[in-house]
């Protein structure tokens, strides 16, 4: 497995470090989140572990920062399981939601990644709390 090189490291980190103060950046980590979860959910896939540890962040050449979902290990190929089908899906405490403890029918993973996603920002506003 080759990645490129994250050189702020993940989300968790980058936040850690104090760089998000500014709401503008969190807003377009957030929204560079979402663009990559739109793209997984359009082809059929399911991330299944988003948290700020499963997101790498990388500055531009303009001073901005971009952020990529990294670590598909809980992802779901929708395609892989009839409609209707019962599954239960992985993630990570605190960020999976109750209703993942569960078996869930397939139409209703990806809501799982909306919460997971909403966890994250949570954790961005709070500034890693």
């Amino acid at each position: 497995l080759v990645l490129e090189y994250a050189d702020c490291g993940t989300l968790a980190s980058f936040v850690r470090s104090g760089r998000t103060a500014n709401l503008k950046t969190k807003a377009s980590l957030y929204r560079d989140v979402l663009k990559g979860l739109a793209v997984l959910h359009e082809v059929g896939v399911v991330h299944g572990d988003v948290k700020c540890e499963n997101v790498l962040v990388f500055q531009q050449d303009d001073g901005s920062f971009k952020a990529k979902l990294i670590d598909f290990g809980f992802s779901v190929l929708l395609a892989e399981h009839e409609p209707g089908a019962c599954i239960r899906v992985g993630g990570t405490q605190p960020f999976t939601p109750p209703e993942a403890t569960h078996l869930l029918e397939r139409e209703a993973l990806i809501y799982t990644d909306y919460f997971c996603f909403g966890m994250l920002v949570w954790q961005v506003l709070l500034d890693g709390v």
